[in-house]
């Protein structure tokens, strides 16, 4: 049996909570590899926000014929031809954009796939750092590159929507906290299933409860008070104050 998961979740960001989750093995790879199963369960007029793990012409061109958009942030090494250059607003500058452009991506070449629609590149100043799995894991060079075909949109805000993905990183938090969900009660993939989607329920039922969107301060007192930092009174006060 298979003794661990990765957990796929399409999680909305503007109403913070998880409307799916597909259950894989671990290993990613195959069917399991988290952009062939996100292909697989592509929807339309979505917008996904993903990070560099989603680097990938195939999913990208997915996801536009399907009538959905990307924000993907991309590799420090990205190979972009610029066609375009957009001009930046005050606003745009303000939220630290440092440059706005239409790109061809990739090498040209007939073996090689390629976006075979319009890819813009947008550019943020970010606080350089190293990453935090040492060598194994990528570095930041102080530039944020996010690539989307959102073509409509002010760059300001494709800079704030990759931004909200904070808001992910606070849910996960929770969830792994909630019944338990950083170890699994089954190794069966139907009660990994039964176990996630438990999980969600309990999410929901605290934004149903607080009447509210989760947002920063709600996801860390609830953590809190789940490994013991406060107590049920604590965070009922809190909670009070919210509704």
């Amino acid at each position: 049996h298979l003794s661990a998961y990765r957990l796929h979740t399409h999680f909305e960001v503007l109403s913070g909570k998880a409307v799916r989750i597909d259950a894989t093995s671990a290993a990613p790879k195959g069917d399991a590899d988290e952009r062939a199963v996100l292909q697989r369960t592509i929807e339309a007029d979505r917008c996904y926000v993903l990070d560099r793990g989603y680097i990938s012409y195939q999913l990208w061109n997915a996801i536009n014929a399907a009538g959905s958009s990307y924000v993907c942030r991309s590799s420090d090494r990205t190979l972009a031809t610029v066609t375009h250059v957009n001009d930046l607003t005050d606003a745009d500058r303000a939220a630290n954009v440092i440059s706005d452009e239409i790109v061809d991506l990739g090498w040209k070449a007939k073996h090689r796939t390629r976006p075979d629609h319009s890819v813009r590149l947008v550019c943020v100043a970010v606080k350089p750092h190293e990453s935090s799995r040492g060598t194994l894991g990528p570095h930041c060079d102080g530039v944020l590159r996010l690539v989307t075909n959102r073509l409509d949109l002010p760059a300001e805000l494709i800079a704030e929507m990759y931004r909200l993905r904070w808001v992910i990183e606070m849910f996960f938090r929770t969830f792994k906290q909630l019944l338990g969900c950083g170890h699994l009660f089954s190794d069966k993939h139907n009660g990994v299933e039964i176990q996630a989607y438990c999980a969600m329920i309990v999410c929901m039922l605290i934004l149903i409860y607080t009447g509210e969107k989760p947002n920063r301060a709600m996801y860390q007192m609830v953590w809190y008070y789940l490994i013991g930092l406060a107590s049920l009174k604590e965070l009922e006060a809190f909670i009070r104050t919210r509704r």
